[in-house]
């Protein structure tokens, strides 16, 4: 069974489509798709590209975290507590 969408955002002035899904994973979706992050928290619940730097995008999951992800060394930068 595939997983299901839970949040999209699309990258500013661009193409590309940032998605989190119910496997807790976020794909970056442009003419050739690829996974970003595997193993996120929890289900994901939101996901919002940054608005200046394309590299850098917020999720959010269960519980009262903010993540912030850096697509383009496709790590972890920042946890909000």
């Amino acid at each position: 069974r595939p997983p299901a969408i839970r949040s999209l955002d699309a990258r500013p002035g661009s193409d590309i489509f940032v998605i989190g899904t119910s496997r807790c994973e976020l794909w970056e979706v442009d003419s050739e798709p690829s996974m970003l992050v595997a193993g996120h928290v929890a289900d994901l619940a939101a996901v919002d590209a940054h608005p200046r730097s394309p590299e850098l995008f917020m999720t959010a999951a269960e519980g009262e975290r903010a993540y912030l992800w850096d697509a383009s060394e496709r790590r972890l930068r920042g946890v909000t507590e």
